[in-house]
């Protein structure tokens, strides 16, 4: 029965009143199982904000700056060759 709740979704005309208290319910019951698990397991989930905001954030925009500077060193001195329109 469990199993059968778990796949229905909850804004399913079809879904009698009693099903949906049912998935609701069973639905809190994991919350309050995930909440108990991590109380009692501290160190299985750490969030290390601070380590994921640079690793995602900070990391990809600071390259992209050491490639915007790269290219303005590249640019003055001569090196970088930009196609003429006469190219084309």
């Amino acid at each position: 029965m469990k199993q059968d709740l778990m796949h229905k979704d909850v804004n399913d005309v079809n879904i009698t009143p009693e099903e949906r208290r049912s998935i609701w319910q069973l639905w809190r019951q994991n919350l309050k199982d995930w909440a108990w698990y991590i109380r009692e397991n501290p160190d299985w989930l750490d969030l290390d904000i601070q380590t994921a905001v640079k690793r995602h954030v900070i990391a990809p925009l600071r390259e992209g700056l050491h490639r915007l500077r790269s290219l303005s060193h590249q640019k003055n001195c001569h090196s970088y060759t930009s196609p003429s329109p006469r190219d084309s």
